[in-house]
């Protein structure tokens, strides 16, 4: 019996390990996300973990009753010029999207139950929803949701 415990905490632990999105110590996370951006744009202003939730309105999937939408895990880079989101490759992110913040034309938080998105939406209305978590995708930071939003330019956000 003992040894089937141990067994489960072994698997419980890696599993664990296998869902984190990069470095958990939070330093070691923003550099290694500001290292894998153009050297013309990284001046890092905002790094959070995330599940990135692409061509989703915040949380209309849940509210219409639909299957939920799959996000990607990652992270999130404000610069002064683009948005980010990253992924993590085994050893190093990689850049999966940029998103110019000359080309936002809406940042907003969507409010469910108990958590916040922030949405985005391009000027081709592409659309884009962020769901800040932990550095383990399990715990959900709603004040960063709100932390990103400022800081974005006041003119598209509602």
């Amino acid at each position: 019996m003992k040894l089937w415990r141990l067994l489960g905490a072994v698997l419980a632990v890696v599993a664990l390990a296998g869902c984190a999105v990069g470095p958990v110590d939070a330093q070691r996370l923003q550099q290694s996300a500001a290292d894998a951006l153009p050297v013309a744009d990284n001046a890092v202003r905002f790094v959070s973990p995330v599940e990135w939730h692409a061509n989703t309105r915040g949380f209309s999937d849940a509210r219409n009753l639909r299957m939920a939408s799959y996000p990607k895990s990652g992270v999130i880079v404000l610069t002064n010029q683009s948005i980010y989101i990253e992924q993590w490759d085994s050893d190093r992110f990689s850049i999966l999207k940029r998103i110019p913040i000359a080309r936002l034309i809406e940042a907003s938080i969507d409010t469910f139950g108990g958590g916040d998105r922030l949405v985005l939406q391009l000027d081709d209305y592409e659309t884009h929803t962020f769901l800040f978590v932990d550095s383990f995708s399990i715990v959900v930071s709603r004040g960063k949701a709100r932390e990103f939003w400022a800081l974005m330019p006041s003119a598209i956000r509602k």
